[in-house]
């Protein structure tokens, strides 16, 4: 019979340590993260500008102000209880450059006729496995409220307990995940302030999922599932789960 402990107890500084190589050895990933809602009549004018924005995001890939570019449209939730139609993806090889002044977000693309941006995030990748997005694709955003003091704790658990299980994922399933920390804006009254990204090839993948509980026994055969979301769940809590489909994309 196998022997189940608590997952924390398994993980040593020494694991820490490793697990978290992947942000300290290559130059961090940043994501200027906008939303964006469309005005009511507005939806079909909006998607129909979509491909001048992005030959505009084109240039700025190919000069290298961006490392890549991605809209995505929302799937769940959606409609006017979502605080987001449209997610627009900027993202850098180390922290993004300043906005000028006037800029309401990078993606203001037609101004206060078309949308207005709800909000404007800067996120960095701190770790993750095939996370490389893709048209059609759909990702879930898993926006999570970490306790404070305790941001370091989690990405240990992610990193050291999710992330092998994730790799099997993207090995036999074709799906990604990634883990970030949000940078700006900051504060203890935001709802979120670290987010993990599934990645699944299409909408077939969507409904069938992932089986967790048996990649994880495959990867953690001495620690149970239960007892390692039991850890995450005492310091963290997902607060928004936004599914999205990505409309258009480009990167070098």
């Amino acid at each position: 019979m196998a022997v189940f402990v608590r997952f924390s107890s398994l993980l040593t500084m020494s694991v820490f340590c490793c697990s978290m190589a992947f942000s300290q050895t290559q130059q961090p990933v940043y994501t200027r993260h906008v939303c964006v809602k469309v005005k009511d009549g507005k939806r079909a004018e909006f998607a129909a500008y979509l491909p001048e924005r992005l030959k505009e995001a084109k240039v700025r890939v190919d000069s290298g102000a961006l490392k890549s570019y991605a809209v995505a449209e929302s799937v769940s939730p959606r409609g006017s209880s979502s605080r987001c139609d449209y997610h627009f993806f900027y993202a850098y090889d180390g922290f993004p450059p300043e906005l000028g002044l006037g800029q309401a977000s990078p993606a203001n693309i037609a101004g206060d006729r078309l949308y207005s941006a709800e909000s404007m995030d800067i996120w960095r990748r701190e770790d993750g496995t095939n996370p490389v997005g893709a048209k059609g694709q759909y990702h879930r955003l898993n926006f999570t409220k970490v306790n404070a003091g305790k941001v370091g704790e989690w990405l240990r658990l992610q990193s050291t307990g999710w992330k092998p299980m994730a790799e099997i994922a993207a090995k036999q399933l074709g799906t990604g995940w990634v883990a970030g920390t949000l940078v700006m804006p900051g504060g203890s009254a935001l709802p979120y302030n670290a987010m993990t990204v599934d990645i699944f090839p299409n909408w077939a993948a969507v409904g069938k999922g992932i089986p967790s509980r048996t990649f994880w026994n495959q990867v953690h055969p001495r620690s149970d599932l239960t007892a390692y979301f039991d850890d995450v769940a005492a310091i963290a809590v997902k607060t928004e789960v936004h599914l999205v489909k990505i409309v258009d994309r480009i990167s070098k």
